[in-house]
């Protein structure tokens, strides 16, 4: 069983918040964060790459392979999904039973 911790979404400011929480507060290993991009067909791989890459400070020698979905209503015009993950099985169970304190105490 593998223990990522991820998240996935299209605007910069979520990611690198995600990322500021996982750097400062988490403590992660930087050379252990990895991401991976969505695309549509058309849209400048390269160019993207090179975005995400400088939104998140991680080198595109650690981005996953990169998902090419076919044309979409948004080729084109936007930069893309970005996904980042950390995979640790300690910080993993630790933030998952954070979680459900959490949601237990506002009763969820």
């Amino acid at each position: 069983m593998t223990y990522p911790v991820e998240i996935t979404n299209t605007d910069p400011r979520i990611i690198k918040i995600f990322l500021e929480f996982l750097r400062k507060d988490i403590k992660v290993d930087e050379k252990l964060l990895k991401v991976q991009i969505q695309i549509h067909e058309g849209d400048s791989l390269n160019k993207l790459e090179d975005y995400w890459s400088k939104v998140t400070g991680i080198p595109r020698k650690r981005f996953n392979k990169t998902i090419i979905h076919p044309n979409g209503k948004k080729h084109g015009k936007g930069i893309g999904t970005c996904k980042i993950r950390y995979t640790n099985k300690d910080i993993y169970l630790n933030l998952k039973s954070s979680l459900e304190v959490i949601l237990q105490d506002i009763g969820v």
